[in-house]
């Protein structure tokens, strides 16, 4: 899946940026089309969203979901999606999609971990990354333990992940649950885990005591120094 995107409205104005998407659009006539708003009362918002909409199939947030077996070759414009909708279009792999954000602190994670291409004179993203090393040696740990693809939803999994947050917020290192979020979607995890990982990083930092399953620890005693060791053993 190939990712582009316009600049959010603090940096161009709404239709300007819309222009922009409208030609991207218009110049993928080999593919199938999809434009996706948030509500049908959006085409109400701009004169140049309601001209695409007049000319491309367009769907809902709420409906283009039920379009999965007709996005896999298709070239998708997305207005203003939150978190939400990106996870699920993520999951649905279409051929190419155009992001016109609206707030960037619903977008920007999702268009970093995909390696943006930015239109156009927009900036270019920053590759996702957690900058502490040690975080980063576990988050490699969590990845190869637990299935990506199941959401953090097994009690394995998430008493890994679980397990993993705790030494490390203990050991005093810096867990970022918005960096972990960012870097998680790079790494090959599905949307809704990602989120499940930030969120599960933000109650850890925030003292929230969770029930595990497992009647035993799932990490080692020295798990800390193991982590610090692969760290070191990366920067080498």
């Amino acid at each position: 899946m190939d990712v582009y995107h316009v600049s959010g409205p603090d940096e161009i104005e709404r239709d300007e940026a819309l222009s922009l998407a409208w030609e991207w659009l218009r110049d993928r006539d080999r593919r199938d089309s999809l434009l996706i708003i948030p509500v049908r009362q959006s085409i109400g918002y701009s004169p140049v969203l309601s001209y695409m909409a007049s000319r491309v199939r367009t769907e809902t947030a709420r409906t283009f979901w039920k379009s999965v077996a007709a996005l896999r070759e298709a070239s998708v414009l997305v207005v203003w999606p939150s978190k939400e909708t990106l996870h699920v279009l993520q999951d649905m792999q279409p051929g190419e999609v155009l992001v016109v954000p609206w707030r960037v602190e619903e977008s920007d994670a999702w268009l970093r971990a995909h390696s943006s291409t930015p239109l156009a004179g927009s900036p270019a993203l920053d590759t996702p990354s957690l900058a502490d090393p040690v975080v980063l040696a576990a988050m490699k740990d969590v990845a190869n333990f637990v299935n990506m693809r199941n959401n953090l939803v097994t009690y394995d999994d998430r008493d890994y992940a679980i397990e993993t947050l705790r030494a490390l917020v203990n050991a005093h290192r810096r867990v970022n649950p918005d960096e972990l979020y960012a870097w998680s979607l790079a790494s090959g995890w599905t949307g809704k885990g990602a989120q499940r990982l930030r969120v599960l990083a933000t109650e850890v930092l925030a003292g929230k005591r969770h029930r595990t399953h497992n009647p035993s620890p799932l990490l080692r005693t020295d798990i800390i120094t193991r982590w610090e060791e692969k760290a070191e053993a990366e920067i080498r």
